[in-house]
């Protein structure tokens, strides 16, 4: 299956002029190296991610705290 769309890229790549570069990435290859994210941007983006990831579970840890403590307090009240 890969050869064929190999052969398919190259195909398509002879009949509009594009270059086939060997080296590199096929995003690379597609869009060229100005296009890409530079590693600052990357390590932005992660750092982001893990900010919102830890946000996520602060809130969920509150949320089940709390639930846990009406759970508690109604077992008490025997209801």
């Amino acid at each position: 299956m890969g050869n064929i769309l190999r052969e398919m890229e190259l195909r398509y790549r002879k009949r509009n002029g594009t270059k086939i570069q060997k080296k590199g990435s096929s995003l690379q290859a597609k869009l060229g190296p100005e296009h890409l994210p530079s590693s600052t941007d990357v390590l932005t983006l992660i750092s982001a991610l893990f900010l919102v990831l830890e946000n996520n579970i602060a809130s969920t840890s509150a949320n089940v705290r709390a639930q846990s403590k009406i759970f508690t307090e109604s077992l008490r009240a025997g209801t």
